[in-house]
């Protein structure tokens, strides 16, 4: 059989700016003769849209965890600037990760059924160079040549230390390695008897763990393992990744998000502290921080975030004893003292 890639776009259309990135997204990839298939919890009746899919599926649930777990651990919403990648970091559970896993399985099901055999997976708020779509394009070629199977990109934490992961921002794979080895998923009961026999409890595993878990190994040599770091930002140069930060982050604040970041060279050495923001929601909005020093003087920051995805951030003193952090009309959404606990994560500057 000769190969036959698709692209996969999962995507809950859920705001205007959203539409336009899907749209967008779909261009790119149409312009460059593509195939497209679209899974969405989103009822899709904009004939933009549907002009530019050969396939749509359409997930009524919107599939959230529900459950209590253990063992949470740390989940990175990363993004890259100019010259610096933010990493938010929280504890906690990943609630639309289960819609994540039941919509991959049934859409990899699903192109199998009708004859393909590589299928590229994207997010779509990803602002993706020229370059980034000629890569992209080139490694698909590559499968119609049979060259390669698929790329993984796997991800590093604060250390430098690869964490067990592999991206979903981009990932590429053949589909007979993906369903040999990733279990049924259609529900979260699905869920928790991987859990079980897996690992023998209900420890909790984000989506990009659980990929991770069940491709390692698995893959042949067809399929490239790389960096998550330098390799993407090589493959996508002038990338910008997660413009759009999910709805359910535990510290949006109604329209943004803002906390104490710590700042890290290149080779992830602390180099002070700084208070970043970022506009979440597409309107315009802003903070306005009041930092207090230790002998409880203080001073403000103001960080106006007129757009969505756009951020701002100002140092402050390591000695700095807290922040309140205020909406632009004067309430007061946080208090945070300066501590490692408290920090938000962490600006790795390149």
């Amino acid at each position: 059989m000769n190969p036959k890639p698709i692209f996969i776009i999962d995507c809950f259309v859920h705001s205007e700016s959203i539409r336009e990135k899907l749209l967008s997204r779909m261009s790119s990839l149409k312009s460059r003769g593509h195939e497209i298939l679209l899974i969405t919890n989103t009822k899709i009746k904009d004939p933009e849209i549907i002009e530019k899919l050969d396939y749509l599926i359409y997930v009524e649930k919107n599939n959230l965890f529900s459950k209590e777990y253990t063992g949470y651990s740390a989940i990175d919403y990363w993004a890259s600037h100019d010259y610096f990648t933010v990493h938010t970091i929280e504890l906690g559970k990943q609630r639309h990760g289960l819609s994540v896993l039941i919509n991959m399985w049934a859409s990899v099901n699903f192109i199998n059924s009708l004859g393909y055999t590589h299928f590229h997976r994207l997010e779509v708020d990803a602002q993706i160079s020229e370059a980034g779509f000629d890569f992209i394009s080139s490694v698909n070629d590559r499968m119609k040549n049979n060259e390669v199977d698929g790329v993984l990109y796997a991800n590093r934490n604060q250390d430098n230390q690869y964490i067990g992961n592999f991206s979903f921002q981009y990932m590429s794979c053949d589909v007979k390695t993906f369903l040999e080895n990733f279990p049924p998923m259609r529900n979260e009961e699905d869920y928790e008897k991987f859990l079980i026999n897996r690992n023998g409890n209900l420890n909790f595993v984000i989506a990009e763990d659980f990929l991770y878990n069940v491709l390692r190994g698995k893959t042949s040599d067809k399929i490239i393992i790389k960096d998550g770091i330098s390799d993407m930002s090589l493959d996508f140069p002038d990338t910008q990744w997660n413009t759009s930060t999910t709805p359910s982050m535990d510290n949006n604040l109604g329209g943004f998000i803002s906390g104490i970041y710590d700042k890290l060279d290149s080779s992830g050495n602390f180099m002070g502290l700084c208070v970043y923001s970022k506009n979440t929601s597409g309107e315009s909005t802003g903070a306005r921080i009041k930092v207090i020093n230790e002998d409880d003087s203080f001073f403000y920051i103001e960080h106006s975030l007129g757009w969505q995805s756009c951020w701002s951030y100002n140092d402050i003193p390591s000695a700095s004893k807290a922040i309140e952090i205020y909406s632009l009309d004067g309430r007061l959404v946080s208090t945070k003292t300066v501590s490692k606990e408290n920090s938000s994560g962490y600006l790795q500057f390149h």
